[in-house]
């Protein structure tokens, strides 16, 4: 609640009954506006009419409260794997800078997400919206500097295939920090496999070239391949046995913490209204 406005012009519904509308939507996985409705706090109209007020600045607020929270559970001073990910949402509004277009998707939203990664749990840290224009070293970066503002010291960062980059493998290498990065099998990968035991793990040396800001680029990595059920899974990695960076690929996938966004729709905006809920949920239920 605290991360909504304090006061607004033509504010007609408190903070704490947006923030209980807000709460029950995202635990329902219903639309605000249908979920004050049915609570009988207000009509969709003025519900809408107080979304459309509530700025970036509220869930950035949000945010900060959060991984400030989670961070909190993190005991001792410990190295952490840190995942970063990405994850997409599909949109049919209007088309701003927040608006991406996904190959086989379509419009989305865009979002990069961090985490703890441990045996047994995973702990979000963080999730923020991606604008238009920006490159997988910049994602990187973000949550690097998110890290570093909750004081928590990185053991391993895991990436999946869309951080293959010399400039995210440049980054990384710069700030002296372990990785293990998914590999896409270009041409230079696909020709180290041929010809290898696919009752192996193998540890191959692997020079990375390509564009960065600054123009040409090569950097060396290790290729961590091993045969798995869908054929050849390969890693970029760094300061990473191969043992370990296959028990990071198999455990984790290098994806974590997306599966709640990605039950959420984005906002719909074509003439068709969205299906109407076959009976009216509990929403008198206790919040956890």
């Amino acid at each position: 609640m605290s991360s909504l406005p304090e006061t607004i012009m033509g504010w007609r519904l408190g903070r704490g009954e947006l923030a209980t509308i807000l709460t029950r939507a995202a635990l329902l996985g219903a639309h605000p506006t249908r979920t004050a409705e049915i609570l009988g706090t207000a009509d969709e109209d003025t519900v809408s009419y107080q979304l459309r007020k509530v700025g970036m600045n509220c869930p950035q607020k949000l945010n900060l409260e959060i991984s400030t929270t989670a961070a909190g559970l993190l005991k001792g001073n410990k190295e952490y794997i840190i995942a970063v990910d990405t994850t997409e949402v599909e949109y049919w509004g209007k088309r701003d800078m927040w608006v991406h277009h996904s190959p086989g998707r379509g419009w989305v939203h865009r979002f990069v997400g961090l985490s703890v990664v441990g045996y047994k749990r995973c702990v979000p840290l963080s999730l923020k919206p991606v604008p238009f224009g920006v490159f997988p070293a910049d994602l990187v970066s973000w949550m690097l500097g998110e890290v570093e503002r909750l004081s928590l010291r990185v053991g391993v960062v895991l990436l999946d295939r869309g951080f293959h980059s010399v400039d995210v493998v440049l980054l990384l290498k710069s700030r002296g920090i372990l990785f293990v990065i998914g590999a896409r099998k270009t041409d230079g990968v696909k020709s180290l496999l041929r010809g290898l035991d696919k009752g192996q793990l193998h540890a191959i040396p692997y020079r990375m070239r390509g564009q960065t800001p600054w123009g040409q680029a090569e950097v060396e990595v290790a290729l961590v391949a091993y045969w798995g059920s869908k054929g050849w899974v390969t890693l970029l990695c760094w300061g990473v046995s191969p043992m370990k960076a296959k028990k990071y690929s198999l455990r984790w996938g290098i994806e974590t913490c997306f599966r709640m966004i990605k039950r959420l729709k984005g906002q719909n905006l074509l003439p068709q209204p969205p299906p109407a809920l076959a009976s009216p949920p509990n929403l008198n239920t206790p919040l956890p």
